[in-house]
């Protein structure tokens, strides 16, 4: 299924969708027919209906069936543009769905394999869910692809134009149904939500990974409607991020009913709304104060350094290994905290609560799958029923990464490492430390929870049964290629292992 409606003749032939490839590092599948193709897949690709040649009618447009008139022009564009207007959301997917019974029913195709790209996860997904519906098709879909897709095209509207344009979608084409969470959730096949956190189209907190999660974590109810909107954070945050206070030191909006611990486990098995508000404002925090302690710092050196002399020890608050305030190396330390899904928690907290709200979730419902990926990696026995998770399961550095490594460049560090980095700089009982010791306990708190749970037995059960599509939630897939390049080569390999596995080639 197409990005953004585009001509099959783009997506093959010309490998125009190759994206930016430098030509004597280029592989031989730069387009997904050639990716296929090469694993001996038969690909079939086609036009939505309204595009391209595809006229959207079952034979081509004829002008002697039009009306003539004034009056029947303007009912063919009124028609045209408000009621039947293709392609559409609906149109996409009813036209993918006619597709994949022609191939089913006619053409007898056992193994169907529905691969949608950005928007054409929208027809993707709701031909997987309708296909897996119906007795005579439900077993013949052997993967569903939603590569690089949105939750739902309200919240991406939202996220690339502003606030205002989800309603406003709402309120223009009321009738457009693109819940493609929904869709990905109700199709009952072997399935894999591929996406990069670093998308500048899509962004993170609007994709289909933040879509799934938030409705598994924190809404858990039937509807998925509304996942990953901007959600605006409770006023008792706002209000002391505004006066510059305490997350729970508003002398406007009382905060009896914040939760001043975080949540154990096992004894808590999943996270409520406020308690990842409170994490974000928590996180939000001590990223402004150490931001602000850094400036004064520079400031303070600067001065000094003007005025003739040398001060080596300013406060006590320095930290002797890089002469900086605890509290921005403990800022170091949570902000380069690997979720585990793609983003680092400093990138999503400088996005917003509502970003670090989609971090803490996505972790939870997809990190587990990296977590055991990585232990099934390292075990030696490749049948075991039961896996053991150890602290390096949370690294995903490269090999070699410490050389990579400078003053501007680190990778995202495993959470078991940045606890243990953050009980020694709480230990040290830093000046600098105290307005923000309720949020860095909590923060720390939350990074233990994550750490038990994905470690659990039963999590680790489950999310294996994700990893191997023995359940409904979906495999993750974690890219960094951006949104119209092709996958990277660890990427692809990836992508065959799991291909290979799906469909059983």
């Amino acid at each position: 299924c197409n990005p953004n409606a585009g001509l099959i003749e783009v997506a093959t032939g010309m490998s125009v969708a190759g994206g930016n490839i430098v030509p004597e590092e280029a592989p031989s599948d730069v387009c997904w027919t050639d990716f296929y193709t090469q694993l001996g897949f038969d690909v079939y690709l086609f036009n939505y209906s309204g595009f391209g040649r595809s006229h959207g009618t079952a034979s081509p447009r004829s002008s002697k069936s039009r009306s003539p008139g004034v009056a029947a022009t303007i009912c063919r564009i009124f028609n045209g543009a408000m009621l039947s207007f293709k392609p559409s959301p609906d149109s996409i997917r009813v036209d993918t769905v006619s597709v994949g019974a022609h191939l089913i029913n006619e053409l007898g195709i056992e193994k169907l394999v529905i691969h949608g790209e950005s928007i054409g996860a929208v027809a993707a997904s709701g031909a997987a869910r309708a296909l897996t519906g119906v007795p005579t098709t439900r077993d013949k879909v052997s993967l569903l692809i939603c590569d690089r897709a949105f939750s739902n095209l309200h919240a991406a509207a939202q996220r690339l134009v502003g606030g205002w344009a989800g309603p406003a979608i709402g309120f223009l084409v009321p009738f457009w149904n693109t819940d493609v969470a929904g869709n990905f959730v109700g199709a009952a096949c072997p399935k894999i939500a591929a996406v990069d956190h670093a998308d500048t189209m899509l962004v993170d907190a609007c994709s289909l990974k933040a879509g799934v999660a938030i409705w598994k974590e924190v809404r858990r109810e039937a509807s998925t409607n509304g996942v990953a909107w901007i959600m605006e954070a409770p006023l008792v945050y706002r209000m002391a991020d505004w006066e510059n206070v305490g997350v729970i030191e508003s002398q406007y909006v009382p905060s009896s009913t914040v939760r001043l611990q975080p949540p154990e486990w096992p004894s808590e098995k999943q996270l409520a709304l406020q308690e990842c508000f409170h994490f974000a404002a928590c996180a939000r925090r001590i990223g402004k104060l150490a931001t602000m302690e850094k400036r004064a710092s520079t400031r303070s050196r600067c001065n000094s350094e003007e005025d003739g002399f040398e001060v080596t020890n300013l406060t006590k608050s320095r930290n002797i290994a890089n002469d900086q305030p605890s509290i921005v190396n403990a800022w170091k330390i949570l902000a380069s905290v690997d979720g585990l899904t793609g983003a680092p928690l400093g990138f999503s907290v400088k996005n917003g609560m509502d970003w670090t709200l989609c971090w803490l979730c996505s972790t939870l419902t997809f990190g587990g799958q990296v977590v055991v990926h990585n232990a099934e990696k390292r075990s030696t026995d490749k049948s075991a029923t039961a896996l053991t998770i150890i602290p390096q399961d949370f690294d995903c550095r490269p090999e070699g990464y410490e050389s990579q490594e400078n003053e501007f460049m680190v990778h995202p560090k495993p959470i078991p490492e940045a606890i243990s980095t953050l009980h020694k700089i709480m230990d040290d009982a830093d000046p600098t430390l105290r307005p923000v010791d309720h949020e860095l306990k909590y923060c720390l708190g939350i990074l233990e929870y994550i750490v038990g749970r994905l470690s659990s037995p039963q999590v680790v059960a489950a999310s294996r049964q994700s990893l191997h599509f023995r359940d409904n939630l979906g495999c993750f897939l974690n890219l960094h290629c951006g949104h119209n390049n092709q996958y990277t080569a660890s990427e692809r390999q990836r992508l065959r292992d799991l291909l290979h596995e799906a469909v059983q080639i």
